[in-house]
C-alpha cells in the first residue's frame, strides 16, 4: 500500500512542477524555491517507492540526503513567504547544520527508517540531537514565521488578505504534521510504536506541501525579486492575471478615492480598452462595478468589526474609498439591497 502512495505523491509532485514551468515569462525567487522543493520532494517519494518495491538504490544514503535538503527548503519557504528573503543568520545556521549532517551521513548516520520489520539504523547520540534539538529549532522557526505572516496580512477588509490567511492555514497544518512526525519519531526511537505510523504522517505531509504550492494565490508568483528570465511566450497586449491581482487587490487600489480606469490602465502599462476587455473576460464587471463591489466588501468588514462604534458612517465611507456619503449609499443599496443602517441592525 505504501508503495502506491509514494508513487502517487511523486506523480503529483511532477505534475505540479509542470504546472509551475509552463507558460512562464519570468521566475521569482519564491517560485524557483517552489520548484526546487517540489523536485526534491518528488525524488524522495520516488526513492521511497523504489525501496518499497524491493529495489536497492543506496536508499539509506540517498534518502538521508534528500530529507536533509527538503528540511532546509521547507524552513526557507516559511522565511521567503514572511519576509521575501532568508535572514543571513538563518542561512549561516543552515550551512553549519548541512555540513554537520553531511559529515555524519558519510560516517554512517541515517535518518530513522523502518524496513521489513526492523529499523535500518543504529541509534546513537546524533539521532537524539537530531530529534530533540534540530526538530525543535525547525518547529520554532516555522511557527514564528507563521505569526509574522498572520500579523502582516491582518486587514480583513482586503479580500486578498483574507485569501492569504486562508491559504496560510495550510502552513499551520504542515507545522502540526512536523510536530506529529517529531513526536512519533521519538516514540519509535524508543520502540514504543512502529515507524510505519510515521510513514503515514510523512506521506500526508508531502501531499499537503505539494497542495499548498499548487493551490497558492497566483499573485504570489509576482512577489520577490526576479532572478531568472525565460523566453517570452506571452502575446503582446495580454494582461497578466497575477499582475492585475497584485495591484488591484494586494495594494488595495480600490480604496483610492481617485481610482479610475485610465489611472489603473497606466499603472498596468496597458490601454483602457485592454483593461476593459480583461475585466469583461475575467469578471463580467465593468471597472467601476469591480471597484465599488470591493469598497462595499471593505466597508462591510469594518462594520462587522464594530468600527462604526468608533467612526461615523461618513468616515468609514471615506476609509472605504468613496468620495462622499451619497455615492456609498447608492453602491450599498445596489449590491446589498439595503442601507448601511439596516445592515448594522441586522448584524
Amino acid at each position: 500500500m505504501y508503495s502506491y502512495l509514494h508513487f502517487g505523491i511523486a506523480v503529483f509532485g511532477i505534475f505540479t512542477i509542470i504546472e509551475n514551468l509552463r507558460w512562464r515569462k519570468v521566475f521569482g525567487i519564491i517560485q524557483l524555491h517552489f520548484i526546487l522543493l517540489l523536485s526534491f520532494m518528488s525524488i524522495a517519494s520516488a526513492l521511497d517507492f523504489a525501496t518499497e518495491m524491493g529495489y536497492d538504490l543506496n536508499y539509506n544514503i540517498l534518502t538521508s540526503f534528500t530529507r536533509l535538503i527538503n528540511t532546509i527548503l521547507i524552513v526557507n519557504l516559511f522565511y521567503l513567504l514572511s519576509n521575501n528573503k532568508v535572514p543571513k543568520i538563518a542561512l549561516v545556521t543552515e550551512l553549519i547544520i548541512f555540513v554537520l549532517y553531511i559529515f555524519a551521513i558519510i560516517n554512517g548516520f541515517r535518518f530513522i527508517h523502518y524496513s521489513k520489520g526492523v529499523y535500518a539504523y543504529i541509534p546513537d547520540a546524533f539521532h537524539i540531537f537530531n530529534i530533540l534539538v534540530i526538530n525543535t529549532l525547525l518547529i520554532v522557526s516555522m511557527f514564528s514565521n507563521i505569526k509574522v505572516l498572520m500579523n502582516k496580512y491582518n486587514d480583513f477588509g482586503n479580500l486578498y488578505h483574507v485569501r492569504l490567511r486562508r491559504w496560510y492555514i495550510f502552513l499551520v497544518v504542515i507545522c502540526l504534521f512536523v510536530v506529529m512526525s517529531s513526536v512519533l519519531g521519538i516514540l519509535s526511537f524508543f520502540y514504543i510504536i512502529q515507524f510505519n505510523k510515521v510513514k503515514v504522517i510523512l506521506i500526508l505531509f508531502r501531499f499537503l506541501t505539494i497542495s499548498f504550492i499548487l493551490f497558492r494565490p497566483k499573485f504570489i508568483d509576482e512577489m520577490g525579486l526576479v532572478s531568472l528570465k525565460i523566453t517570452n511566450f506571452k502575446q503582446k497586449g495580454v494582461i497578466s492575471v497575477q499582475n492585475f491581482e497584485l495591484h488591484f487587490y494586494m495594494n488595495n487600489y480600490f480604496l483610492n478615492q481617485n481610482a479610475s480606469l485610465n489611472d489603473f490602465a497606466l499603472l498596468l502599462n496597458h490601454s483602457n480598452s485592454e483593461v476593459s476587455q480583461f475585466l469583461k473576460e475575467q469578471t463580467n464587471d465593468s471597472f467601476i462595478d469591480l471597484v465599488n463591489k470591493n469598497r462595499i466588501s471593505y466597508f462591510k468588514e469594518q462594520l462587522k468589526q464594530k468600527q462604526h462604534e468608533s467612526f461615523t458612517i461618513e468616515a468609514l465611507s471615506e476609509m472605504s474609498g468613496f468620495n462622499n456619503r451619497q455615492s456609498m449609499y447608492n453602491a450599498f443599496r445596489k449590491y446589498e439591497q439595503c442601507s448601511p443602517s439596516e445592515y448594522i441592525n441586522n448584524i
